[in-house]
């Protein structure tokens, strides 16, 4: 490319034209940060449920919502023709375990709760998601905290927090009181720090949320499902925490939120 504008400008410059200066390999220009900034929203866009934001590993990109899946979301969820059920085929005794729909208007922005896994499984799905897993692969176990999504996201990536506000336990800053739920978002401080885990709410208080994880007995059968963050406690419990249920159990403190690839 070099030699060829060289040689042009030669035989212009000989014929005695007026040779206008030409740039050479300008480097592109960079695209406004708005649009890198639109672009990453974009891709972490669904129809369904909570807003997404990306969240950049070392090994892969993932997206997560921002709040817990809501009362509200998971009646659409219901509601949709057929009340789709798409789940792994170690769910097929769980079809009948649908949810029960709320229609309490003073409850439509609660966290979902009560939701058996199977069905917090075909909610992500239904809305273009995924529970959310390890990082870099798809799946339906979680080895170590230190490859979790949810883990991650909850520790500000590789800040790696105790606590998504930060490393020391502040009582009130997430809903921490035993017996009390709150609208997702409502603890206005409860989110992370710096983007996009600023924007990130209630992983720790409210309610504990399922991941992807699934124990499985010797024969196949699924035995045990895993649940991070806590409802309330105190500062001993953190973005580490996790607890594991049986496989049909639903609970009144547990909810779920959703992950998906970029």
């Amino acid at each position: 490319m070099r030699w060829e504008l060289f040689v042009a400008l030669s035989l212009a410059s000989c014929r005695g034209e007026e040779v206008q200066p030409t740039a050479i390999d300008a480097a592109p220009e960079a695209p406004p940060a708005d649009d890198v900034t639109d672009a990453r929203a974009e891709a972490c866009a669904r129809a369904h449920g909570p807003t997404m934001v990306r969240v950049d590993a070392t090994s892969a990109s993932y997206c997560i919502d921002t709040t817990e899946v809501t009362v509200g979301q998971l009646n659409e969820f219901l509601a949709a023709p057929g009340g789709p059920f798409e789940a792994p085929p170690f769910c097929a005794s769980f079809a009948d375990a649908r949810p029960a729909r709320n229609d309490a208007a003073a409850e439509q922005s609660l966290p979902a709760r009560n939701v058996q896994w199977c069905w917090a499984h075909a909610y992500c799905k239904w809305a273009g998601k995924r529970l959310c897993g390890t990082i870099g692969r798809s799946g339906y176990d979680v080895p170590s905290d230190g490859r979790s999504e949810w883990t991650f996201a909850c520790q500000n990536g590789k800040l790696a927090t105790r606590y998504p506000y930060g490393t020391a336990y502040v009582e009130s800053t997430c809903n921490t009181t035993p017996g009390s739920l709150q609208s997702v978002g409502a603890a206005v401080d409860c989110h992370g720090q710096g983007a996009p885990f600023d924007r990130i709410s209630d992983m720790l208080g409210n309610v504990a949320e399922l991941d992807g994880f699934v124990g499985f007995l010797a024969a196949g059968e699924a035995f045990t499902v895993r649940s991070r963050g806590w409802a309330y406690g105190d500062g001993a419990h953190d973005c580490s925490e996790r607890a594991e249920y049986g496989f049909g159990t639903t609970w009144p403190q547990t909810g779920f939120r959703c992950c998906a690839d970029p």
